[in-house]
């Protein structure tokens, strides 16, 4: 009996042992790498020859290298497969380690394949050879897909695409203040400050607002007074006045978000009419503006009509934002 000793570790052993040892180690791998073709295995894919290890035996140039071990196959037997530098023997994950290029030669007599440009191999470079049904599937540092189904991209560069372009769907949600009974607009130009304050919520976790507007509801309108018809007195002056804004509740700057034209809401005297939605048009997302979930306040920066008084029933404030998740 021969004893090896290891560091503070007596073995005992003999052939019979050994043999012991290794029957019982492959069962265990059998057990864990089924051996079986048909198992969904690494051993299963060798096993099928759908993937071979390939070391480097030589290389003279960039676009070849000779594997002593894979001689014998036929020639152009590996063409169309996928070469995957494993390992690099430079050492420190060096180039070509992890270059994937396509086999586009291969002479069976010499093991010599002819590859894709990339760094050059050198002795002892482990090459993985993978099947193109295999080799389909991909690699997760696969780039994305773009454009059009091609016959080259992998399945992880589609998935990739697939979750990129998802990610830019342009989603929205509209947000609505409470009820607010009635907006009044006098012939004496007025701020009407704070009218209502609308509160963006549920945007989820990092979603990008790329583009809000403002709105405005009323159930109906009205001209209060006895004699003349009545109607907006001026048109919207960008910044300055008959326009409505909308600000951050921090508070923040107020920006323009529904402009009017002079003479809008024309009515008759002491006339009543139905409602509608007014929809600003004037994208009001960014930094300092709707960007996040927050509260929003709105105002209608001096007001002005005719006459005393054109007057809003039963108004809410609203924010449609539209964002993605990239």
């Amino acid at each position: 009996m021969i004893i090896r000793r290891t560091n503070t570790t007596v073995v005992d052993f003999s052939a019979a042992g050994e043999a012991e040892i290794e029957s019982n180690v492959m069962d265990a791998l059998n057990a864990a790498i089924p051996a079986s073709p048909t198992a969904i295995s690494i051993n299963a894919l060798v096993k099928a020859k759908l993937v071979y290890i390939a070391p480097v035996t030589s290389s003279a140039d960039t676009t070849h290298f000779v594997s002593s071990v894979m001689i014998g196959y036929g020639n152009d037997y590996f063409v169309g497969w996928t070469a995957h530098v494993l390992w690099d023997a430079g050492g420190a994950s060096a180039a070509p380690q992890g270059g994937k290029v396509i086999v586009s030669d291969y002479v069976s007599t010499t093991g010599t394949f002819t590859i894709g440009a990339t760094t050059q191999l050198a002795a002892t470079d482990i090459v993985l050879l993978i099947h193109p049904s295999v080799a389909s599937v991909g690699f997760i540092g696969d780039a994305a897909a773009t454009g059009a189904v091609t016959t080259t991209d992998t399945v992880v560069s589609y998935i990739k695409q697939l979750v990129t372009n998802q990610l830019r769907v342009q989603n929205s949600m509209d947000f609505w203040s409470p009820s607010v009974e009635e907006v009044q607009i006098t012939s004496a130009a007025a701020t009407l400050a704070a009218m209502a304050t609308v509160t963006v919520a549920d945007l989820p976790a990092g979603a990008v607002v790329t583009r809000a507007i403002a709105m405005m509801k009323f159930r109906a309108m009205e001209n209060i007074h006895a004699t003349i018809a009545n109607k907006l007195d001026g048109a919207t002056v960008a910044s300055t006045s008959q326009v409505i804004q909308v600000a951050d509740d921090t508070p923040g700057t107020y920006y323009d978000a529904i402009n009017f034209v002079d003479d809008q809401f024309g009515l008759a005297i002491l006339g009543r009419e139905g409602g509608d939605v007014i929809i600003g048009d004037t994208d009001i997302s960014g930094a300092g503006k709707v960007d996040a979930n927050d509260g929003y306040i709105f105002r209608w920066l001096l007001s002005k009509s005719d006459q005393n008084s054109i007057n809003f029933n039963d108004c809410q404030f609203g924010l449609r934002v539209w964002y993605s998740l990239e």
